[in-house]
């Protein structure tokens, strides 16, 4: 069935019926519309209307029909229509709808009939949504969808006696779901899951049930034949609920049967199928998926042209996705078939060593079709020594780390009395969400390295331990009313958006990058001298800040003790951890400023500081009864960083690095 909105296609506009009803909202015997609200009639009297002018009661369209929105096995009970017909002219209200706020706005703005199907057109004050349907019996089966996407969600229309939807339970668990999880948990899932979808033709737990069928019958390396009778079923089932969600099983057949020799042909067959159900002119989502299938069909064929046309256009996508894991897992496997194991070994190494990205790969196998973790297969791969592997993966963090940054680093005039901005940022090696934070930080420190800006990071103990954390790095956190990991702040001004994994790292890169590049060049009147000198394991530290305005109160000279680099494996897989803070010598208060100017001359032994970090450590891991996998070794090199900050505005005015300063043993 097909109306004349685009969803799978542009253009190609079908022709249609359309019924009127001026007591509803129809969209007249055209393209019109209508807003429901102008047509908010009370019910009681559109049904005196339509009695008196002989409403059809034998209609099946007749009556009230409850809007359901089917996801997994939960099922949400939305909106409550009215359809009259008469004449041979059909018309839609809405009556009402279910009390939740995110329906407050919902608005039925379209209805299109033809035959036995019906089109409804909602705005949501959000997004536009669709729902496309077919009569069946005293059921709508059909999906609701947003135009050009590829994520319908299948639903119905429920005839009811209901008048109203108050009291309604919005979400309630699908009927027939304790009997499926019964048959995929029984001795033989398929029998009983075949005899379930038998037994429930209207129940969208149908689709999970086929999957499930599917996907068991392909572990098992069914024969072709009955993996094909399968497919077929699942379409045949889908028909029934239109257009939309034939275009999602093609997708789910072709994605799981496209590399799998076996069932080549029927992956084949039902791409076909694909690109003649979207025709030409598909909208881009679809277009992608396309281009996307063809080039998996091809890397998977005997041919070794074809073989190369699909790795080819795979690498294509991933120019502009590297982190599109399903491809890039197909494009390992394949130079695995192909015996080029340095190829594959490139691919399943990168991912073993970013951050966050083993976690996220699923369904890789050894050699015997076992299921393993990226890294136990980049090690299968891997041709050193065991006990260099973890170097090895390091080698490959540090040239992988950060490919998102440009490869030249621009050129940069340095003015005089120009201020060097700090940026903090409240991390955590337990925090997952830290890690794009970190990496794009890190980023913009290699383009733009020392003096141009200072970037320090202060470790938290959130959401879990983490044996960078010190005490003064906690009070810091305190001191900007922080609550959590990440927070980024530029001379005391906090960023937002900062948080993410390694995928969203290029995202936070690009947002980040400009706003430090553009302070690089801005004018401070406050002067900031700062002098170091390491002896004899004792830094003595003189700073010196003049020019502070008057108008500022509450101004404070601070200093921070940093190590340049820490190389540890931290659990959120952040491997090296660079200008970590490890004290506030002075305290965490710093010094006031007077009639603008602030000193600090101070004397911190650094052998002194180490043994407080690991006794704190120690003394965490006995009141919390943890073990912490690793314990900062002895600090062999720190820099001093001093930095004028107005407390009232929280703003930092000028800031200063030492060079980095040796320990010697």
């Amino acid at each position: 069935m097909s109306f004349t909105f685009q969803n799978l296609r542009t253009g190609n506009k079908y022709r249609y019926v359309v019924f009127c009803l001026s007591l509803f909202l129809a969209v007249g015997c055209g393209q019109g519309s209508s807003d429901s609200e102008n047509t908010d009639t009370n019910l009681s009297q559109l049904a005196e209307r339509a009695e008196e002018t002989s409403s059809n009661d034998d209609s099946p369209w007749e009556g009230r029909w409850e809007l359901v929105l089917s996801n997994q096995t939960v099922d949400s009970h939305l909106l409550l229509l009215q359809i009259v017909e008469r004449a041979g002219q059909r018309g839609i209200r809405m009556v009402d709808k279910a009390p939740m706020r995110e329906l407050e706005k919902w608005k039925l703005t379209q209805a299109y009939f033809k035959e036995e199907d019906v089109l409804l057109a909602f705005e949501t004050g959000n997004i536009d949504l669709k729902f496309e349907g077919t009569l069946h019996g005293e059921v709508v089966l059909g999906s609701v969808f947003s135009e050009g996407e590829l994520s319908p969600s299948p639903a119905r229309l429920v005839k009811t006696s209901k008048l109203n939807m108050q009291g309604v339970e919005v979400q309630q668990v699908a009927e027939g779901t304790k009997e499926l999880e019964a048959a995929v948990k029984s001795p033989d899932p398929v029998k009983a899951l075949t005899e379930y979808v038998k037994k429930n033709s209207d129940s969208p737990l149908i689709f999970m049930a086929y999957y499930n069928i599917l996907v068991k019958a392909l572990d098992k390396k069914a024969p072709s034949e009955q993996v094909l009778q399968i497919t077929e079923d699942i379409k045949k089932a889908a028909n029934r609920w239109g257009e939309n969600l034939i275009l999602k099983i093609y997708i789910e057949i072709i994605e799981n049967t496209a590399e799998k020799p076996a069932y080549r042909e029927i992956a084949v067959q039902n791409f076909n199928a694909l690109k003649k159900l979207v025709g030409d002119e598909p909208v881009e989502a679809v277009k992608n998926i396309i281009t996307e299938f063809q080039a998996r069909i091809n890397l998977a064929d005997n041919d070794k042209t074809k073989q190369a046309a699909g790795e080819a256009a795979i690498k294509e996508i991933l120019k502009n996705n590297s982190f599109y894991l399903k491809l890039v897992i197909t494009l390992a496997e394949y130079y695995e078939r192909q015996e080029k194991f340095e190829e594959a070994l490139k691919i399943y190494s990168r991912l073993a060593a970013l951050p966050g990205s083993a976690a996220a790969v699923r369904n890789i196998k050894d050699s015997d079709g076992e299921p393993v973790d990226v890294i136990e297969k980049t090690r299968s791969l891997w041709k050193g020594e065991d006990a260099q592997f973890e170097k090895y993966l390091d080698e490959v963090y540090k040239k992988e780390a950060f490919f998102f940054i440009e490869k030249k680093k621009p050129e940069m005039e340095l003015r005089q009395g120009r201020r060097i901005s700090l940026v903090e940022l409240f991390t955590g090696a337990a925090c997952p969400p830290c890690v794009a934070g970190d990496l794009a930080l890190g980023g913009v420190e290699k383009m733009h390295p020392v003096p141009q800006f200072i970037a320090v990071r202060y470790h938290q103990h959130i959401p879990g331990p983490d044996p960078l954390t010190v005490s003064s790095g906690e009070a810091r956190l305190s001191y900007y009313g922080g609550q959590g990991t990440p927070l980024l702040l530029i001379n005391g001004r906090q960023v937002d958006n900062v948080g993410g994994l390694i995928f969203h790292a290029q995202d936070r890169y690009q947002q980040l990058y400009p706003r430090i590049k553009n302070l690089i060049s801005q004018i401070s009147i406050v002067k900031l001298e700062l002098q170091t000198s390491l002896e004899n394991g004792v830094v003595k530290i003189h700073a010196k800040a003049d020019s502070i305005s008057g108008i500022r109160k509450d101004t404070r000279l601070r200093i921070l003790i940093v190590d340049p680099l820490i190389h540890y494996t931290a659990r959120n897989g952040i491997r090296y951890h660079e200008m970590v803070v490890r004290d506030m010598p002075g305290g965490h208060e710093g010094v006031l400023a007077s009639n603008g100017t602030a000193e600090v001359k101070l004397e911190r032994s650094i052998p002194k500081l180490q043994s407080e970090i690991i006794d704190g450590l120690k003394s965490l891991e006995k009141n919390r009864g943890i073990t912490f996998n690793y314990l900062p070794s002895e600090l062999k090199q720190i820099q001093v960083i001093a930095f004028v900050q107005d407390d009232g505005s929280r703003e930092i005015l000028q800031s200063a690095i030492s060079p980095v300063l040796t320990v010697v043993p």
